[in-house]
């Protein structure tokens, strides 16, 4: 279960092997450790959105707990998890999916297992659809933009080539293992910018329809649809920072870059 996009299964390299499966169910997982013999795994799949506890739960934790006890039956012995940076902020704003991203952290901290986690900011690239994605699509849709409290929430988009040299650094040596690392991107930003900044990339100017905090909080009290955690982390204005990461791994992470927009995927 995650995401899984046919237009890179359409330009996969030779050697690349692409299974679909659920990791809810445990014999799924097992039937892929049982079918491929591998050295380390990454694991990226995590449930977002979701309109009920149990339906984060099932994912970002027993999912997770299925994954680990398969490489432990299989005699695998390290893995890197790829978490979030929501959880270094208040855990007020942590909400279901953040609780349980740390849980799995938790779970895989003391599996006996050798691990590196990587916590990354608002992931941004080629293919990506969630988040940042999603705000690209509007932009170039629309001229128009609601704005939540001003748009002064702040941001550290960090491109996904970046988190992925990360993780081939982490599998490249055990220097890193044991430990657990933020990644964000070389430019803070706050949302109202970063929205502008999407829509010079496309030669839009944007109209912004302001939505003042007071009201915006009425709404996500009294709306049943609106995912409450996902509006309270709307109005954070906490940039993180990845300094540690940076020393750590000899990194340098890279500002907002919108080019990859224009190549054809």
């Amino acid at each position: 279960m995650g995401a899984f996009y046919p237009e890179i299964a359409g330009n996969r390299p030779d050697n690349l092997i692409i299974e679909r499966l659920d990791i809810r169910e445990k014999k799924d997982v097992d039937g892929l450790f049982k079918k491929y013999s591998f050295d380390s795994v990454v694991l990226a799949a995590a449930l977002i959105y979701s309109k009920n506890k149990d339906g984060f739960r099932k994912v970002n934790v027993d999912g997770v707990k299925n994954v680990v006890e398969a490489m432990k039956e299989s005699g695998v012995k390290k893995i890197i998890y790829i978490s979030t940076a929501v959880l270094e902020a208040g855990m007020e704003l942590w909400g279901e999916y953040g609780r349980t991203k740390k849980m799995a952290e938790d779970l895989i901290k003391n599996s006996g297992l050798e691990y590196v986690i990587l916590r990354p900011a608002e992931i941004y690239g080629e293919y990506e659809k969630e988040g940042i994605g999603k705000l690209i699509k509007w932009i170039k849709k629309y001229s128009f933009f609601p704005l939540i409290g001003g748009g002064r929430n702040m941001l550290s988009p960090v491109r996904a080539e970046d988190v992925c040299s990360i993780v081939i650094k982490c599998l490249e040596t055990e220097s890193h293992d044991n430990k657990t690392f933020l990644l964000c991107g070389g430019e803070k930003i706050s949302f109202k910018n970063l929205a502008l900044k999407i829509g010079q990339h496309f030669n839009k100017k944007i109209c912004f329809i302001p939505i003042p905090a007071f009201l915006f909080s009425l709404i996500m009290n009294c709306w049943p649809f609106i995912d409450k955690d996902q509006m309270k982390r709307a109005v954070n204005t906490r940039a993180f920072d990845s300094s540690s990461a940076e020393a750590e791994f000899g990194f340098k992470f890279k500002e907002i870059d919108f080019s990859y927009l224009d190549k054809p995927l």
